[in-house]
């Protein structure tokens, strides 16, 4: 059973060997992308060692970023050598061949996310949030192209049980928790939503509610403190609306004292934290090159914006 390789810490064996004793073992190299393994990034076709020798073999249905995956065992170019060229470790745990054919592919905002890092947040901002799973097309089915930002799942998703919310499930016809979300979310919230729901005249579509503590730590980009785990903060859909129909909604939030908005590409987060703003890189600097277009209503309400 194939293991995935992995850059740092997995190696090729190979080149440079005058005799069969000895031979040379070098790392691979980061190839600079946006898919981990044990906390690593994959290797792919194609990618080098630190040694600039690459990765000749591979899987033949599993890609990561539009290549294919290189395996332990796969061949590596390079020199001649009395050893044959070849990947000598992968993962301990992750397999080629218990997975399905698959491409994986993350949105542009959480690639910003990874490539820039939490460390760019401004002080008292959530750190990036994004919403738990698909969007619904309106009938009950869902699109076919609703993969998680933050797992990578397609489609519903059943939360993991979570005994922590001592708050009962929001239900109103203004709110339509989509049936991945758990909506076990304060009062407080809850009626704020649905004064907001009212005033902006459309059904909130919620795809990201409570979260245990467990749940939002397996969660690749989740803030550890996130208020969604004090079911005060939710995600909603924006997929479907303009930049004005989305300056509407904002001034609507927070003139229901709706406090924390964090704008991103697909969806709006709020919640009933501190007075802050912030946008799709978990700081409120990439506001003015992300989402120029909500800047003057967060200013207006005396949001700090840049």
């Amino acid at each position: 059973m194939p293991s995935v390789v992995r850059a740092n810490v997995d190696k090729h064996v190979g080149h440079e060997s005058p005799t069969p004793g000895a031979f040379h073992q070098t790392a691979y190299a980061e190839p600079g992308i946006t898919v981990f393994v044990n906390d690593e990034q994959v290797i792919r076709k194609g990618d080098k060692t630190t040694c600039g020798d690459p990765a000749v073999g591979s899987a033949t249905n599993v890609y990561a970023e539009d290549k294919l995956i290189h395996q332990k065992g796969d061949a590596t170019g390079g020199h001649e050598s009395w050893v044959a060229n070849k990947a000598a470790s992968g993962s301990p745990d992750v397999f080629v061949d218990n997975l399905f054919p698959f491409v994986v592919n993350i949105s542009p905002e959480y690639e910003a996310y990874l490539r820039e890092g939490a460390s760019t947040q401004a002080q008292n901002s959530e750190p990036l949030e994004y919403g738990d799973g698909g969007i619904s097309n309106g009938d009950g089915e869902f699109t076919s192209n609703n993969t998680s930002p933050v797992n990578g799942v397609t489609g519903p998703q059943q939360t993991p049980a979570q005994s922590e919310s001592s708050f009962e499930r929001a239900s109103d016809p203004q709110l339509n928790f989509l049936p991945h979300t758990d909506p076990r979310i304060s009062t407080d919230l809850k009626n704020k939503l649905i004064r907001l729901a009212k005033d902006w005249g459309q059904t909130l579509v919620i795809t990201s509610g409570y979260r245990s503590p467990s749940y939002n730590e397996s969660l690749n980009g989740a803030a550890k403190n996130s208020l969604h785990m004090q079911g005060l903060a939710v995600d909603i859909v924006m997929r479907p609306y303009s930049n004005s129909d989305r300056i509407v909604f904002i001034e609507k939030a927070i003139q229901n004292g709706l406090t924390g908005i964090g704008v991103y590409n697909t969806f709006i987060h709020v919640d009933i934290g501190g007075k802050r703003c912030w946008g799709s890189n978990g700081s409120r600097t990439s506001l003015p090159s992300r989402a120029p277009w909500a800047r003057p209503i967060l200013n207006k309400y005396g949001y700090a914006t840049s």
